[in-house]
Formats: C-alpha cells, structure tokens, sequence
C-alpha cells in the first residue's frame, strides 16, 4: 500500500512571509492617512480597528462627495459673467426707417375694389370692428385684372418717395445723397427704407469712430401726414428699428416709433448675448443652437439667420402651403396672391394662425445674438421764432406743417463700448479635478501620489499572487 508524500508547507510560508513583507512594505510607506495604524503592529489591537472604521467612513464620504460632484456636471449647470469691453472700430448698426402709412394717397388708383381692400387690412377696420362690433365687410369680387405682380407693383409704387420723405441725411457734419444710401425693402410693417455701415455694401456708411464726438447721424424726415391714407398702422409718424447688418429687420414686433413736429436724440448701447449650446441649457429648459450658417433668402437678398426671421419665414412656408402664394406685402421668392385668392384663401387663413402654428416652427435661439438698446430723448422740432422765420421766408406754408409732418431724428452711440454677457459651465473637468483633490486630502489626507502609492501596491501584491500560483501549478505537473 502506498502512502501519499504530505505537501511541505514551506512555499506556502514562504508566499505568506512574502505577500506580508509586501503589505508591511506599504504600510511603512503609505501617504493615506490611517493605513500605517491599520497594517503595522500596535500596542493597542483595538487602534486598528478603529483606524479601519474612520478610513471606511471617510472613503465612503469621498465617494459619496464625488458623486454628487459628477451627477452636477452631468446636469451642464452655467454661470453668467458680465464684461465691459472697449473698442475703437465700432460701427453704426442696420437703420430701418418706416412710415407709419404704407400708402400714399395720390398714388393709389381710382379703383373701388383697391380701395376696399385697403381699408378691410388697415387699422382703422380693426379698431371699428372692436369698438362698434360691426362684421368687417367683405371685398367685393375682383376681375382678373388685380393679379399678384399688379398688387405688389402698386404697394412698391404707393409709398412713400425717398426723395419726398428724407429731406436731409447728414453724416459727421456733412451732407449725404439720401437717394444713395437708403435701400428700399419690404418689411411686416409695410415698405420701408434701410440704412446701412455695412463695407460690404453698395451703399455704405463710412465708418464709426466713437472717439469723435461728432459722429452722430441727423436725419430730418417729412412724413407727408396730409397724404395718409387706409394702413396696417393707426399711428402718425416714423417707426425705426436698430439691428444687426444684414439681417431682416421686424419693425412690427420690434424698434420704437417718433412722433412729428418733434427733435428726437437716440443714444443707443450695444449688448452681446454669448449663450453656450447643447447639452447646456441656456434658457431653462431649451437650448441654444450655433447656426450662423444659416441664412434666409429673399427674392433679392440673402439674409443672416434670426429668431424673427425664421418665424416669417415659417408662416409664410405655411400659407403658401395652403394658398400657393404669398401676400404682395411680404418678402420672398414665392409667387403673390391674386385678389381672389386674398379674399378666398389667403387672409382666412392668416386670421386663424395660433400659437399652435409658430409652435411648430423649428426656429431656435441662435447662441450669438446682438442688441441694441435705444434711449430717447424729445424736444419740439423747432421754437416759435424759428417757425415764424421759416414761414415768413416761405421755406414752409405754417408752423402747422412742422408740427404735423417733420422730424428731425439724430441717432449715436452712448458709449465706446459694449456689454459682452456669456455663459459659462460651472464645473468643468479642470474644477473636479480640483475639487477631487481638496475632498482627498480632507477626509483622507491623501494626494494623487498617494493613489499611485496604492496602484503600486496592488500591482506588487499581485505579481506575488500570480508568481506563486505559476510555481504551484508546475509543481503538481
């Protein structure tokens, strides 16, 4: 009968003595605080136990603090920061000029039917139809003869004439052809006249140079009042609106209005917005979009991309998807509503847009946009003396025509510089990593040395595992 050998339990001591030496090894070096108390021999067993449940304590702190450090930048909060920044190239924005009539009455036809309609889309019908609470009637049947291109030519043809609105554009104290640098264009207000710094334009403005105090453009302005007629607006006056170049401008949700017979000086503050885009969220619950590759065209132009714009351009997709045509008033390349179609589709179907249908617009929060903001001051056109004078060198028939149709509009910068407002994130990788450090080293007075300490460590102890694992297999073989 054989009797089996009895493995020697000298390499399982010898294993034993190493991986001990290892872990002794560590807990002389170690840098984390508690693991020399917790390895090396002590007087007191009981001090190792403690020293184990405050490192076990502490370590779960540490995790549970960068925890919550890792869920709040998952959630991308921002922080806002406000800054002043001064320039020396600043340049006068995009100036649309509206009149509040669209139309003047010496140009519109001896045509009932034209007639009626402009009196059916004005303000007057509106404001007739709330106070008396009489059906706004309908207008009449049209022949073929009132067709798209003939109502938008009439609507071009019936505003008011730069030659006849703008009687003095000054630049720097010196005299500027009105003609030349006001660009005609069709708005949600109606036709009006734009003008512009832009360099790459055929008709811009020299340049700003705030540092001169007279850098300040005067426009004086005949709004032609006893030509008004039927119009989308009520009001007597200009309505001017201050915005980027080469953007569309909306005049009838946007800019402030100037009344006759009066000296307006407009200061104005430029604001740029910094949002940051996705996966921020810059506005609560919605975010920004970086698109300033987008743009809008026109059947003459090609605009930069806006919230306002977009929108127009939204409804307008829409009605022609209704109608397949657009309204004579609007931009676009889309063919123009006969008078029929007005009547029959057209305006039926803009009186019942809702929210519902700018709901469905993809028109997004560009996250770099610029604001203008617009300070006024008024005073009357001209004193009593100086109307008399006019009127006696017979420059104008009464001082009721200064009263009723000047104005003399004076527009510049407040200030050589601009208010950047950017978001920023609130925790960055750099700040937890910041944060990871000062958490170590308060709860367990550890470095990142510290975890390099540890990875060798186990690295070391390891090996031993594999090594003597290796030699016991061979020696079974």
């Amino acid at each position: 009968m054989s009797v089996k050998a009895i493995p020697s339990a000298e390499p399982m001591l010898k294993f034993a003595n190493d991986a001990d030496d290892v872990v002794q090894m560590y807990g002389k070096s170690a840098t984390i605080h508690g693991v020399h108390a917790i390895i090396t021999p002590q007087a007191f067993k009981w001090r190792r136990y403690v020293w184990l449940l405050l490192l076990i304590g502490m370590t779960f702190s540490l995790s549970f603090f960068l925890y919550l450090q890792f869920k709040k930048y998952a959630s991308h909060p921002v922080v806002s920061s406000i800054n002043v920044e001064f320039t020396d190239d600043l340049k006068l924005p995009d100036i649309t000029i509206c009149n509040s009539n669209n139309f003047h009455r010496d140009r519109i036809p001896d045509e009932p039917i034209l007639k009626e309609l402009l009196f059916n889309m004005s303000d007057l019908n509106y404001l007739r139809y709330q106070l008396n609470g009489t059906a706004r009637p309908s207008t009449p049947k049209s022949t073929d003869s009132f067709t798209g291109p003939y109502l938008r030519k009439f609507a071009e043809d019936a505003t008011h004439k730069v030659k006849d609105m703008f009687m003095v554009c000054e630049w720097q104290y010196k005299s500027l052809n009105c003609s030349r640098y006001l660009r005609k264009r069709f708005t949600d207000f109606g036709v009006c006249y734009t003008l512009t710094s832009n360099q790459d334009s055929p008709i811009a403005l020299p340049v700003l140079s705030p540092s001169n105090t007279a850098n300040n453009l005067r426009l004086i302005v005949n709004i032609e009042q006893d030509k008004y007629y039927y119009s989308r607006s009520s009001q007597s006056g200009i309505k001017v609106v201050l915005h980027e170049q080469n953007t569309e401008p909306s005049p009838f949700q946007h800019g402030f209005y100037v009344q006759p017979g009066t000296s307006t000086s407009v200061t104005f503050g430029i604001t740029k917005y910094s949002w940051l885009p996705e996966p921020y969220k810059a506005f609560g619950n919605t975010s920004c979009e970086e698109i300033d590759d987008r743009t809008f065209k026109t059947e003459n132009n090609t605009y930069q991309y806006s919230k306002d714009a977009c929108v127009s351009n939204c409804i307008r997709n829409y009605l022609f998807k209704q109608c397949n045509c657009n309204f004579f008033l609007n931009r676009g390349p889309e063919p123009f509503c006969s008078l029929t179609e007005l009547q029959d589709c057209l305006f039926p179907h803009m009186h019942n847009i809702s929210h519902a249908h700018i709901s469905n617009c993809h028109c997004p929060t560009p996250c770099q946009v610029t604001e203008y903001e617009a300070r006024l001051s008024v005073a009357n056109f001209a004193s009593t003396f100086i109307k008399d004078y006019l009127v006696n060198i017979n420059l104008i028939k009464s001082a009721d025509t200064i009263d009723e149709n000047l104005i003399d509009l004076r527009i510049q910068y407040s200030a050589v510089s601009a208010i950047i407002k950017q978001q920023k994130p609130e925790i960055t990788i750099e700040g937890i990593l910041g944060n990871l450090g000062g958490h170590m080293g308060l709860f367990i007075g550890a470095s990142v040395m510290s975890l390099f300490e540890l990875l060798e460590f186990l690295i070391i102890y390891l090996h031993q595992l594999c090594k003597h694992g290796f030699q016991k297999t061979r020696k079974k073989k």
